[in-house]
């Protein structure tokens, strides 16, 4: 016969070192509490392979991260293990971006210079050999050139390429967040395929996108909060079959 602490007596576990491995320290505190898999089974409701699969490390067995992270923090809680220490042993967080100094940024760029047509034909003429008549043919060539786009401005501005095509506009993306506040049944279908049906334990979230339909099947509506697109969102009726079309 199990002798369960009270939460006043039974203090919580540590966290694991970096170096750990999550399924062992899960079993590890398993086992210190004298328990079976069946019984933590029946007294937390997740299902015994889940628990096997989160103490062997088979994050593949879940149908998504939000599952996993779900039943984890769950499995936590039951054995008083800090959830965050073992969840980012499971998906480190991406290193910070190294900065790097851009080749081309604004600071190494010479400021424009706006110079007449006269200082410009100066500036050239300058450059070359006084005595050069090619240079000096340039130099003035160059400042007609100026002086012609200065005085007409717009000669070349209109554009004559063909008009683009108005693109048409993206599909209206709806991004639906579930959580429960106790263990209920639903089943989800996304843009046709139906995504999950089954239980879901009491504080779980789980988070869906569908590019054109979502229908919910929920036995107790009340048991769940919905939000689409991060706005709070309200069930309706439900249709003859008895799923929900979340517009």
């Amino acid at each position: 016969m199990t002798i369960e602490n009270s939460p006043q007596q039974q203090p919580t576990q540590a966290a694991p070192s970096l170096t750990a491995d999550v399924g062992a320290v899960l079993k590890t505190a398993r086992l210190k509490t004298g328990q079976t898999l069946e019984i933590v089974a029946q007294k937390t409701r997740i299902p015994r392979k889940l628990l096997a699969a989160l103490e062997s490390n088979q994050t593949d067995t879940f149908p998504a991260p939000a599952y996993l992270r779900g039943f984890l923090q769950n499995y936590c809680d039951y054995l008083e293990l800090e959830f965050e220490p073992l969840w980012t042993l499971l998906f480190p967080p991406p290193p910070p971006p190294t900065e790097m100094a851009e080749p081309n940024s604004v600071k190494d760029k010479e400021p424009e210079r706006h110079a007449s047509p006269s200082t410009l034909a100066r500036e050239f003429a300058l450059g070359f050999d006084a005595s050069s008549i090619g240079a000096v043919a340039f130099a003035v060539v160059l400042a007609a050139f100026v002086a012609l786009r200065l005085i007409l401005p717009g000669r070349n501005a209109k554009d004559t390429s063909p008009a683009v095509p108005a693109a048409l506009e993206p599909l209206q993306q709806k991004d639906l967040v579930l959580v429960s506040r106790r263990e209920t049944w639903i089943k989800v279908t996304v843009d046709g395929d139906t995504r999950f049906e089954g239980r879901v334990p009491s504080g779980s979230k789980q988070e869906w996108k569908a590019r054109k339909s979502l229908h919910l099947h929920v036995l107790n509506p009340q048991d769940i909060d919905l939000s689409v697109n991060n706005t709070p969102y309200e069930l309706g009726k439900p249709d003859s079959t008895g799923e929900y079309r979340i517009e």
